[in-house]
């Protein structure tokens, strides 16, 4: 059983991403002029970037198109690195960002969110500039640990937001706080074993399969969460101008 989710591991993932996507389509009149038909743009936007990312995987040195690669004038263009590093380890944090500042209604917490997130575009350029190789041939952790914090400052100020206002009595009912906790739950429980195996080098292939398990557990409550949210949630509030 384990070897069978590990052998198919992406194409489920691929599989819980569409239906997430495919419940957000179906309910995006539901949700129009509300901050949820921007998440269900982003779950359109998690889809491509992923069946970007495979592609590339096809064009890197042992996929399906070696053969090919002597008419790519670049190594870094076929790999996948810079795609993820760019448009997943940084675009999702913006949008995370832009996303609960819409949601918050404590002016303070959103200024804080904000400013945060203008200090991680500044901080990941310059960084990204510095080390420019290591945004093209491997995923930077000083990029995934700033967006790391981005995403938790978020989530945490959301929760603070709610506990302080009378959302917090019917919580429950609310997509947001559905969303909000799927989230929390993903990156608490990924994101201390991708460290872990970045900072300490750890090549012990029973661990790289726990590594893998979890993602795809955590990909599937996730992804299986927001699907039911929105089939089952109601619209809240207006977008914020």
């Amino acid at each position: 059983m384990i070897d069978f989710l590990l052998a198919h591991r992406p194409n489920i993932t691929k599989g819980v991403e569409l239906l997430a996507l495919a419940m957000g389509l179906i309910s995006f009149k539901k949700f129009k002029n509300t901050p949820i038909q921007y998440f269900i743009l982003f779950l359109l936007y998690s889809v491509l970037v992923e069946l970007g990312g495979s592609t590339l995987k096809n064009l890197h040195p042992g996929g399906a198109l070696e053969e090919y690669q002597y008419l790519l004038k670049y190594r870094f263009f076929y790999s996948n690195y810079w795609w993820y590093g760019l448009f997943w380890t940084i675009g999702s944090v913006l949008f995370w960002s832009f996303f609960f500042q819409k949601i918050i209604s404590n002016k303070t917490y959103r200024n804080i969110l904000n400013i945060s997130t203008y200090a991680f575009i500044i901080c990941v350029s310059i960084y990204t500039l510095i080390y420019i190789d290591e945004f093209f041939y491997t995923v930077s952790t000083f990029n995934k640990l700033f967006g790391s914090v981005i995403i938790l400052l978020a989530i945490v100020l959301y929760f603070i937001d709610v506990l302080q206002s009378d959302v917090i009595l019917t919580f429950y009912k609310s997509i947001y706080f559905y969303i909000s906790m799927s989230l929390f739950f993903w990156w608490i429980v990924t994101m201390p074993l991708y460290f872990y195996q970045k900072f300490v080098l750890i090549e012990n292939l029973e661990y790289i399969k726990l590594l893998r398990l979890t993602r795809l557990f955590s990909n599937i409550l996730m992804y299986g969460a927001y699907a039911c949210a929105l089939v089952f949630c109601k619209p809240e509030k207006p977008l914020r101008t």
